[in-house]
């Protein structure tokens, strides 16, 4: 593999003090961030792009603290999961920032990210631009999320699923490793990263394939 292929910034939310959502069970969202955000990592390193995690392990990065290692990146990855007091609320929400035009590139590259976790079993939900795609901040539309207003690459945060309903739980636990690639394939699409899967490399879920980039 020669050269640089990309540079994505990754950053599992919440840690720390902060647990994010939580649901049955004490199930905590800034477990499952650092779950499938190490997931994600793990497949666009093995096709040849550098990530940038903003957190490794049970710690709480300030707002500023994650933004500022964004810098020199191509993408932002936020990786979230949702929290609601109803516990029949589910799906996949992905939130951009509240300039994006509708149709242009950035939007294309959330379509297509929320159409591969669709294939993965994961319903959208019913999004303002599309289906499953947003913008703003989820109270103000003139707003944003941290990651969304502080970086400067194409950004994203992801709400895979809700942590306090069990089928979102389910799909989550048994389908990790494919929601982690579904979310790749789309980065990948999106910096023109080109791969092939053949048998050979241990894949995060324990399967086999190599990558080429």
């Amino acid at each position: 593999m020669k050269g640089r292929v990309g540079k994505i910034f990754i950053d599992p939310g919440h840690g720390g003090s902060d647990p994010g959502a939580v649901g049955p069970g004490n199930r905590l969202e800034k477990d499952d961030n650092l779950r499938y955000a190490k997931k994600l990592r793990d497949i666009l390193t093995a096709r040849g792009i550098e990530c940038v995690m903003t957190r490794e392990g049970d710690a709480r990065p300030s707002y500023g603290e994650r933004c500022a290692m964004e810098k020199g990146c191509d993408l932002a990855i936020c990786c979230h999961r949702n929290g609601a007091a109803a516990q029949a609320a589910r799906g996949v929400e992905i939130w951009l920032h509240h300039s994006v035009a509708a149709g242009g590139s950035i939007v294309k590259w959330a379509q297509d990210t929320a159409e591969g976790l669709r294939a993965v079993g994961f319903p959208l939900r019913p999004g303002m631009i599309a289906q499953g795609v947003y913008r703003g901040f989820r109270t103000d539309p003139a707003a944003d999320y941290y990651c969304n207003s502080g970086t400067s690459s194409p950004s994203m945060l992801i709400e895979l699923g809700f942590v306090t309903n069990a089928e979102d739980n389910a799909l989550f636990d048994q389908k990790i490793g494919d929601l982690a690639k579904a979310i790749a394939d789309a980065a990948c699409r999106k910096l023109g990263v080109e791969w092939k899967e053949t048998a050979g490399t241990p894949e995060p879920d324990g399967g086999l394939y190599r990558v080429q980039a």
